[in-house]
């Protein structure tokens, strides 16, 4: 339309009664919303204007805008128990496309999350298997000497869940660094299919994400630990002394 700011414009609607109407109006500045699809039919102007275009003195939706997330639900609630007559419908109910892209991460992600744990499990018990090997003479000494297999396990037991743990908070430590150093780069993503403009890259920061990881490795490492010690405890005294 190479409309500018200054530049007058006429709209052109159907009224509630099924009638054309239309208002001249002025250009006070332009706007977009990434959306190229969008911004071709986007026009904003003042309740007023757009009463008299639809010749009606109603309102058909009202939108709150929140500076905070997190308040969503109870100002959703506090508006529904004020005006219990009005239908209140948050953010979340109305982004169906959000909600399936973002189901579709989840499970991405979920699968992904499956498959570095197997390799974990995979990773550790090799270790461990081998640190068992190596000591099998040391286990069979100690069970020489009276010390019970259920004994022996557990120090192994132990010792991975130290490792995992050591491995976990070096990997937690490295995994906030990025974080931090990502969050304070200004670095800025492509634009994403439909949409003109590109955004900025936020990486959050999840303790119960951290705590779940690192409770998750340890878990992993301790059964890992177990897995590879309960055979080799098991061994007779005499084959264990005699490996090699």
């Amino acid at each position: 339309m190479k409309a500018k700011v200054g530049s007058g414009l006429t709209l052109l609607a159907t009224t509630t009664e099924g009638n054309l109407n239309a208002v001249d109006v002025t250009v006070r500045g332009i706007v977009t919303v990434g959306v190229p699809d969008i911004d071709k039919r986007l026009v904003m102007t003042d309740v007023a204007a757009v009463q008299r275009l639809l010749l009606t003195d109603k309102v058909s939706t009202l939108s709150v805008y929140l500076k905070e997330t997190a308040a969503t639900d109870d100002t959703a609630a506090r508006v529904h128990a004020a005006m219990p007559q009005l239908a209140v419908r948050t953010w979340l109910d109305l982004a169906a496309f959000y909600q399936a892209v973002r189901d579709l991460y989840n499970r991405i992600f979920g699968v992904l999350g499956a498959i570095m744990i197997v390799i974990v499990l995979f990773a550790l018990s090799n270790t461990m298997g081998m640190a068992v090997a190596e000591r099998t003479r040391e286990i069979g000494t100690l069970r020489a000497i009276g010390t019970h297999p259920r004994e022996i396990v557990r120090n192994f037991v132990l010792e991975g869940m130290a490792i995992g743990a050591g491995g976990a908070a070096a990997g937690m430590a490295i995994a906030a660094a990025a974080t931090v150093l990502l969050t304070f780069a200004g670095i800025q993503m492509p634009p994403p299919p439909g949409r003109s403009a590109g955004y900025p890259l936020l990486v959050n920061f999840s303790a119960a994400l951290y705590a779940a990881t690192g409770a998750a490795v340890v878990t992993i490492a301790a059964l890992a630990s177990w897995f590879a010690s309960a055979k080799a405890a098991r061994k007779p005294i005499t084959e264990a002394l005699s490996h090699v």
